[in-house]
């Protein structure tokens, strides 16, 4: 695949991208990370230390990507649709999309274009202009729910061709919305109470109440978007991989998620959580029950988005020998 250097923060594929189904990302409504640049250098910087940043170069060169492309007949894995939706993020340019990055600024905080100008106004209070770029389309960070449900959207496969075709993996098996947000994420470089950067300013971690919600509301979007995939289920796999079927997989990931939610509201009991655990036993983990399933994850996420409304996390303590170490590197500046 033929590169170019675009600009400081982008490196751009000349690569058409022909999608496969519509993007989560309009094309025509992305700018870009060099657009977020000016104001947030620091947290663009931390990105850029990132597998998702990094994997712009690199997927192209893994083995188990390319076994992944020959499974399917996939020539160029950046120009691809099954591909491009969770590995790059994807730009209008011309009649062309285009894949620019790895996932990036946009793939988390929402397409740009809508919601920039009403950001970045510094003469109008952060809460008029937040509540403005929020009805524009942008995720700010303390929408824990919707942010995260980006990661969910591509860490959990919901393309059974993928798996059963591709030998692609159901799901990332490593992946745990806490870890990797305190670990290979983070950029908080700037919070509410201290809104402007200073020399030396480090890259803050969670408080423990934030974590504990953070571990929590990883766990609930993990089994919801489980659910979601064992209702999409509908093809066997190959004969000789059927116990890695798409819907195999999945239903199996869903069940040990009840029972570590099960677990952990022994350790810290909440209604909502309780609540969770009855919706999503009340739909059998099989293929060909699409309508019970949905109905449970959607049941799921209801509970949910009142959980993280009704709990700040104090009251969460029990939890605490349950939540993982940070993954990967953090960036310090």
């Amino acid at each position: 695949m033929k590169m170019v250097i675009a600009s400081l923060f982008v490196i751009f594929s000349v690569a058409q991208v022909t999608l496969a189904q519509v993007p989560r990302l309009n094309p025509a409504h992305v700018m870009g990370a060099q657009a977020c640049s000016e104001c947030h250098g620091k947290e663009v910087d931390a990105w850029r230390a990132t597998t998702h940043f990094k994997t712009f170069k690199t997927l192209e060169d893994s083995d188990k990507a390319n076994e992944i492309a020959d499974n399917l007949d996939i020539d160029d894995l950046a120009g691809n649709g099954l591909c491009i939706e969770c590995h790059f993020t994807i730009q209008k340019k011309g009649a062309a999309n285009v894949a620019i990055s790895g996932i990036s600024c946009e793939s988390c905080h929402g397409a740009a274009q809508d919601w920039i100008k009403e950001h970045n106004k510094e003469n109008v209070p952060r809460a008029q202009r937040k509540a403005t770029a929020e009805k524009a389309g942008m995720l700010y960070p303390e929408n824990i729910y919707a942010v995260a449900s980006n990661c969910y959207d591509c860490h959990v496969v919901d393309r059974e061709e993928l798996v059963n075709e591709g030998g692609h993996p159901a799901f990332s098996a490593d992946f745990d919305l806490y870890a990797w947000s305190q670990g290979e994420v983070r950029h908080s470089f700037m919070t509410d109470a201290n809104p402007v950067k200073k020399a030396g300013e480090v890259n803050r971690a969670a408080d423990a109440n934030h974590k504990r919600i953070l571990y929590m509301v990883g766990k609930l979007l993990n089994l919801e978007y489980e659910l979601r995939a064992v209702a999409k289920a509908t093809t066997a796999a190959k004969p000789a991989a059927a116990d890695q079927a798409y819907g195999v997989q999945h239903a199996i990931r869903a069940n040990t998620l009840i029972k570590q939610l099960v677990a952990l509201n022994k350790l810290a009991p909440t209604d909502e959580v309780t609540a969770i655990i009855a919706a999503a036993k009340s739909a059998k983990l099989k293929t060909k029950n699409a309508a019970p399933l949905n109905a449970a994850a959607g049941k799921v996420s209801e509970l949910a988005k009142k959980f993280v409304a009704a709990h700040d996390g104090s009251k969460l303590a029990g939890i605490d020998s349950k939540i993982p170490a940070p993954h990967g590197t953090i960036f310090k500046p």
